[in-house]
């Protein structure tokens, strides 16, 4: 089977596609309630399209749709990135929390002891 050849997408075209792409994530986060990241996350979405750009075959669907899904999948990957991280720091906090809460209930402990004061229940 021979190769197809494709015609060549000059700069500009390429460098429309990508602001229209950078503007389509945007307005996808947004509509999704992340407005604080939408940028974040499109920028995201654009610097793995151009990552994998290469990575396009012509028969599995339009350049266009390839660039957005790249982009969407970019954005929900970090997304999900930090919410582990957050996780994982909030265990943290939570673990040193408990840990002070015991250590100052025994330091607590062992003044009462010391101290002739009765202990009040």
């Amino acid at each position: 089977m021979a190769a197809v050849k494709l015609p060549a997408v000059t700069e500009e075209a390429l460098k429309a596609t990508l602001v229209n792409l950078s503007k389509s994530l945007e307005a996808h986060w947004r509509k999704h309630g992340q407005w604080g990241l939408a940028e974040d996350l499109a920028q995201e979405g654009l610097l793995k399209v151009l990552k994998q750009q290469r990575s396009w075959e012509h028969k599995r669907g339009s350049l266009d749709a390839f660039f957005y899904t790249v982009g969407l999948n970019a954005g929900k990957d970090l997304l999900k990135k930090e919410a582990t991280q957050k996780r994982g720091k909030d265990r943290i906090q939570q673990e040193a929390h408990r840990l002070l809460y015991f250590k100052m209930g025994g330091v607590q402990r062992r003044r009462r002891a010391k101290s002739d004061e009765p202990v009040v229940l």
